[in-house]
């Protein structure tokens, strides 16, 4: 008789009364909450392998019989240069759990953000393109700058929230594995948590303690977060199983007394320290290793000696995965193998683009089957703990690792068009670079260097900048050491690029380092531009208004707008009495529709004329008029 052994799959918890009652209680408050009430940001934290993701999953029919919705996203430690993913990936959920199971909702959604929403869809495309499943395909966002990015985002993406859920049809948002989430990620998650008017909204985040620092971005939130007031930190802390929950679990799979099994279950206990992964991982290996068997009437024998023999064994649980995993057919590890290399999740589509010619769907199956990986609501897949993804890593040698992920980039980006390199560019990036040291050939290096460029530039529309700046540096150190000579217009973008993700960041002195260098190399003062309107805005940034004046009419001067930044009343009424002069006989129509300016120094002097004209309203009002009436003249007689 074959024996059947499934692993938790009646989604039983143990030992876990209190944390669950803590957790249950937690949401409820938060739904019902008033105005006055104080936030609460729920937070599962423990060791790997104590059943996190299992505690928060047993919400999930409780939201969904008070008419709610429950996403979830996970943070990945291999994925950290790829901005909001685990965001990204809840919401991508949520627009799938719309779209596929809730038509009377989705028309009533879709004609919320219609209603609420126009100033910000784009935005909110831009951060989640399944969202056009819903509102319809949207012009690209606007070009926003610097803190100003970061600002619109988060507060596009609070009205969202504040327009997809009320108290009576809530939204639990859960994201798994925050100890690695990105800056980004972790500023949205605080505008999140600490606004008032989102009372349909419950945040559930989970993490592992003995891997946050005191430095990290994530201890850095949670102490934000409360210092801030607007939110509490409820924390649920679970620990191992006890001895005693051990014995019932195995019990329960095993279908026998829990006396019958005690041996059994006390040997597992010592072994694992009733760690629940490594518990339930242990008793499928016992099995599969046929130490635990089934006898001709369907029931488990043992043997006590084989399995203290087994106890004494130094296994731990990414062994016995690797292990499982092995004893599958090539073709399944080598699926899982590259699975692996592309995150916690991954997209079917983009796993046989990655290893062409393989059967993914078999290798998939199995892996089902197994419960190595499991389906999400977006038709997605994910390994079902970061251990199995371990494992499947491990099945690769180190020393092969970084091939395979550079032949993984080059089927991406040889196979996928144009428009899907872009959507998955950070992951094509990420595998490149990852084996870029084995690229030999300038050509492919400088193709990898604009694919750094074209994900920089995302990860700065997404108001990730600290991302921005390791896409852009890993751009410039793939360039030849002439890259000035052979590279120059790259080279300028990159070094632009990386001095505006700099300024962002406010790292003004390793801004200035790279200000200098393009100043010094551009051939033109065409070249040099972009640089110089940021040095200008970093200047008033750090309440140097009068030098951001100064440099501003230096550059005039160079593109040929000669100014005095001291101020002259005489000059003043002069550039009036000129003004007036140009626009004389000219009708309000005719201004109106003045063709476009066309010659580029003229193009460049006005846009350093908009920064100067902002700071000399804010702190030179003697000489705005000026640099107001030059602006007129140039935009009426330049046609």
């Amino acid at each position: 008789m074959q024996m059947v052994f499934s692993v938790d799959n009646d989604g039983a918890l143990y030992d876990r009364k209190i944390e669950q009652a803590d957790l249950f209680a937690a949401v409820e408050r938060r739904l019902l909450s008033t105005e006055t009430s104080t936030n609460e940001f729920i937070l599962i934290s423990g060791k790997s392998g104590t059943g996190k993701t299992a505690l928060s999953n047993t919400l999930i029919e409780p939201i969904r019989a008070q008419n709610g919705i429950f996403i979830s996203g996970k943070y990945d430690q291999l994925q950290q240069l790829k901005p909001y993913t685990a965001i990204v990936s809840a919401f991508s959920d949520f627009v799938k759990q719309v779209v596929a199971g809730y038509g009377e909702m989705m028309k009533k959604i879709e004609d919320k953000i219609l209603g609420s929403l126009q100033s910000d869809i784009r935005i909110l495309v831009a951060l989640i393109p399944s969202l056009e499943q819903i509102v319809g395909s949207q012009c690209e966002a606007p070009t926003l700058r610097g803190t100003e990015v970061t600002k619109k985002l988060q507060l596009a993406l609070r009205n969202f929230v504040r327009t997809i859920c009320t108290p009576e049809n809530p939204l639990l948002f859960f994201l798994d594995d925050l100890q690695w989430a990105d800056l980004g990620s972790l500023n949205l998650l605080k505008a999140l948590a600490s606004d008032k008017e989102c009372r349909g909204l419950v945040l559930v985040g989970a993490c592992r303690y003995e891997e946050v620092e005191l430095e990290d971005d994530f201890a850095t939130f949670l102490r934000d977060l409360e210092d801030s007031k607007l939110a509490a930190v409820k924390p649920i802390e679970l620990h191992n199983l006890t001895r005693k929950a051990v014995n019932q679990l195995v019990s329960d799979k095993l279908h026998c007394p829990a006396i019958q099994v005690r041996s059994l279950s006390n040997s597992i206990y010592r072994k694992t320290k009733g760690n629940v992964l490594f518990v339930i991982k242990s008793l499928e290996s016992l099995i599969e290793n046929k130490i635990v068997f089934g006898d001709a009437h369907g029931h488990w024998q043992w043997e006590d000696d084989d399995v203290r023999v087994w106890e004494k064994e130094r296994h731990n649980v990414l062994e016995i995965v690797i292990n499982k995993i092995q004893r599958l057919s090539d073709d399944v590890q080598k699926v899982l193998s590259v699975a692996a290399s592309l995150g916690a999740e991954f997209d079917k589509y983009i796993l046989a683009v990655a290893i062409p010619a393989s059967n993914i769907s078999i290798a998939l199956d199995r892996s089902l089957e197994n419960r190595l990986v499991e389906q999400k609501a977006d038709g997605c897949f994910r390994f079902t703990h970061d251990k199995i993804q371990q494992a499947a890593l491990a099945l690769t040698p180190e020393d092969q690792q970084k091939k395979l992920n550079l032949r993984i980039g080059q089927n991406l980006m040889n196979n996928l068009s144009e428009v899907e390199v872009d959507q998955h560019i950070f992951l094509v990036v990420n595998q490149l670079s990852k084996g870029a040291n084995l690229v030999t050939d300038q050509n492919e290096k400088d193709n990898l260097a604009s694919l750094c460029l074209r994900a920089g530039q995302k990860s700065m529309c997404c108001s990730d900048f600290r991302t921005a700046v390791d896409f852009f540096s890993m751009g410039i150190s793939l360039l030849s050491g002439d890259k000035w000579r052979d590279q120059y217009y790259l080279s300028l973008d990159l070094l632009n690029a990386l001095v505006e993700a700099k300024y962002c960041s406010a790292d003004f002195d390793g801004m200035d380092k790279y200000i200098n260098e393009v100043l010094s190399n551009a051939r033109s003062i065409r070249g040099k531009i972009r640089t110089y309107s940021t040095k200008i805005f970093s200047l008033a940034g750090r309440h140097r208004i009068q030098e951001a004046i100064d440099l501003g009419f230096e550059v005039l001067g160079h593109l040929g707008e000669k100014f005095s930044s001291k101020s002259n009343k005489v000059a003043v009424i002069g550039e009036i009495l000129k003004t007036k002069f140009i626009l004389r006989g000219k009708s309000d129509d005719q201004l109106l529709n003045l063709p476009d300016m066309c010659e580029p120094d003229k193009i460049d002097a006005m846009s350093i004329l908009n920064l100067v004209a902002l700071y000399s309203f804010r702190a030179r009002r003697d000489i705005f008029p000026y640099v107001a009436c030059r602006m007129i003249q140039l935009t009426v007689s330049k046609h």
